[in-house]
Order: structure tokens, then C-alpha cells, then sequence
């Protein structure tokens, strides 16, 4: 019974001039209805594990909310944020309730900011009592350049078995702030979450995508690591600089500048034509705004003609074998594909 209706109700009874004892009885016997309504999410054993859970994590003290997880619940995924370090106290339990049928799930809600998330976990009986069985939220990192996180200050890049397949990190339930000291994040909400059990892992770029797109200051950081390292490929005397995503060689081994193919080259020297511009999108995917250009000068042997020739090359600077990736503390590495093949175009010099 609510409190409206208990109090329609005595407005029922006290027209009726019975008496201020029977009353009060009745006020009381009103109160008693409505108490196990009230009182049950707190003597529910199960809500009570949730509480004490939750409470545990916020306070940082990841040992003793160990003690409330299932026995046997493997950590399928990335376990480098399960600790005291990455944990926040930034945020508050709002409420923890009963809201089905079945007492063995539970539901919660946790604020930080003015947002708040709501997610049920479930209460399976162990050996040794009630125990959480979904303790974790999943958060999927892409293949893109973002691999490396920082989580509430604390950086680690997750084990990938494979390239370019997504992985899965666990986390506890909280807050989180992501890239605290990454340029262009100073940890608002555009960059935080509330991590909260689901029933699918939560893609990374769902919850920061938007905010690498619109940060003007890391795409600056991006594009100064870009242009640092073409600087750097650009010092090279070789037709393929190692590791670089430009190349001259011809399929024979020689030079090819798109012009000619050289069986032999000397006094080849690079130079930038145009840096490219790049940026992170918000699936956080590199995504190329404008091409850059390297132009290739020397003196070579023509081959099959056995002429001299001026090496004149302008070839285009490819990333689609480059791997970028951000590193702790927000600075770029570029690394190309090994092996190169001519990126130097006909009719272009």
C-alpha cells in the first residue's frame, strides 16, 4: 500500500469522530501493510551481495569484492584493468532492487556526473553462498590505431593472439575516464563511461569515438608524428627506404621512377612533394583527408636501352600497409609494410 492511499484512507476514517486511539491503531495497522514493500530489497540477501559489491569497488578495495564473484568465473577476455590502480571513486550507487519476478537478478543503478547507468546482475548459489555471476563489463577494441588505453590513468595495451582482430577487456563496475593525458582529453564527460554488467561486450568506439573525431589537438599531434616521420624516410639514399611508405624499386631490383626502370641508380636523393593529412574517425579508423607526394632525383643506366637518364620520380607516399598506432601518453608510430611494391606513378612526374 502506498502513502497516498494510506492517507486517503484516514481522511476516510477521521470524519467518522472515532477515537484518536483506534486511530492511531489504524495509522499503525496502515504503516505495518506498506513496511515489507518498503523493506524487502534491504532483507533480500541477494541485494544486500550487490550492495556490498558495488561498495567494495567504489571504495578500491578490488580483494574483498573478489569475495562476492562465483567461484570458477574465468575472465574471458583482457584482465589488465581488474585492479585497485584502475578503479575511480568518482561515482554513487543510486539504487540496488529487486524489479522481476525472480530474486536472482538484481538490479542497480550507478551515477557519476549527472549520467547514470542501469544494468541487472545475477545471483547464482555456490558452495560457499550467493555469488555474483556476471561480475564484469566487456568493452571491444578495435584493430585501428587505438590498441593502447588509458583507463582512469592507467595505461596497457591489450594481448591480441591476432592482428587484426578485435579483442575484449574486463572491467569492473564504476567509472571510468579514458586518456586523461592524451592531448585534447581533459577528462570530461566526452570521454568518460560508467561500466556496468551487459548482455554484449560495448565497442570502444561507441563510447569515444566522437571525441578522437572532433579533437583538434591530437589530430594535430597525429599529423606533426606523420610529418616527423616522412621527414625522417625522406633522409634515405635507397629506392626503398626500410620501414617507409614510399617506394621506387622495380620488379627486377632495380629502380623504377615511373618514368624509366634503371638497372642501376646513383645519388638518389628524396624530397617532399606534399605530407599527407590523416586523422581518426569516429569508428576510430585512420582515415586519409589528403595524399601526400615524394618526388626521387639521381642519375641511372636505363635498362635494356644501356642510355643514361635522369632518375625523376614522384611517388605517392601509401598507407594502405601502414600500421599507425597511438602510444602511451598520445604520440604516433608509423610503421610500413616490409617489402614495399613501386608506389611511383607514369605520367606523373
Amino acid at each position: 500500500m502506498s502513502g497516498e492511499q494510506a492517507e486517503r484512507m484516514l481522511r476516510w476514517v477521521r470524519p467518522r469522530r472515532w477515537s484518536i486511539t483506534f486511530e492511531a491503531a489504524f495509522a499503525a495497522l496502515l504503516a505495518l501493510l506498506a513496511w515489507p514493500v518498503v523493506a524487502l530489497d534491504g532483507e533480500s540477501d541477494e541485494v544486500e551481495l550487490v550492495i556490498d559489491y558495488l561498495e567494495a569497488l567504489r571504495d578500491g578495495d578490488v580483494e574483498k569484492a573478489q569475495t562476492y564473484i562465483k567461484p570458477g568465473q574465468a575472465v574471458d577476455a583482457d584482465d589488465s584493468w581488474l585492479n585497485e590502480e584502475s578503479l575511480s571513486s568518482r561515482w554513487e550507487i543510486e539504487s540496488v532492487r529487486h524489479r522481476s519476478a525472480s530474486n536472482r537478478y538484481v538490479h542497480a543503478v550507478i551515477a557519476s556526473g549527472g549520467e547514470s547507468v542501469e544494468s541487472s546482475f545475477l545471483v547464482e548459489e555456490s558452495g560457499d553462498g550467493l555469488r555474483i555471476a556476471n561480475p564484469y563489463m566487456y568493452l571491444t577494441v578495435g584493430p585501428g590505431p587505438i590498441q593502447a588505453l588509458n583507463l582512469n590513468g592507467s595505461w596497457h595495451t591489450p594481448h591480441r593472439d591476432e592482428e587484426d582482430v578485435p579483442v575484449q577487456v574486463a572491467l569492473f563496475p564504476g567509472s571510468y575516464r579514458l586518456f586523461e593525458d592524451v592531448p585534447g582529453f581533459p577528462g570530461g564527460s566526452a570521454a568518460s563511461f560508467l561500466a556496468m554488467p551487459q548482455d554484449r561486450p560495448v565497442a570502444l568506439a561507441s563510447i569515444v569515438g566522437e571525441a578522437f573525431a572532433g579533437n583538434g589537438e591530437l589530430e594535430t599531434r597525429l599529423n606533426n608524428d606523420l610529418i616527423a616521420w616522412i621527414d625522417s624516410c625522406v633522409r634515405s639514399t635507397e629506392a626503398q627506404p626500410e620501414g617507409c611508405p614510399f617506394s621506387a624499386v622495380s620488379e627486377y631490383g632495380g629502380v623504377d621512377d615511373g618514368v624509366h626502370e634503371f638497372k642501376e641508380a646513383e645519388d638518389l636523393a628524396w624530397a617532399v612533394d606534399a605530407y599527407p593529412r590523416v586523422r581518426i574517425d569516429d569508428g576510430l579508423e585512420l582515415e586519409t583527408l589528403a595524399t601526400g607526394w615524394v618526388s626521387l632525383s639521381g642519375e641511372g643506366d636505363v635498362m635494356f636501352e644501356g642510355t643514361e637518364e635522369r632518375v625523376r620520380g614522384r611517388c605517392r607516399v601509401g598507407f594502405g600497409t601502414t600500421t599507425v598506432l597511438m602510444l602511451p601518453g598520445g604520440q604516433f608510430a608509423f610503421t610500413a609494410e616490409e617489402g614495399l611494391s613501386n608506389t611511383c606513378r607514369r605520367g606523373l612526374s
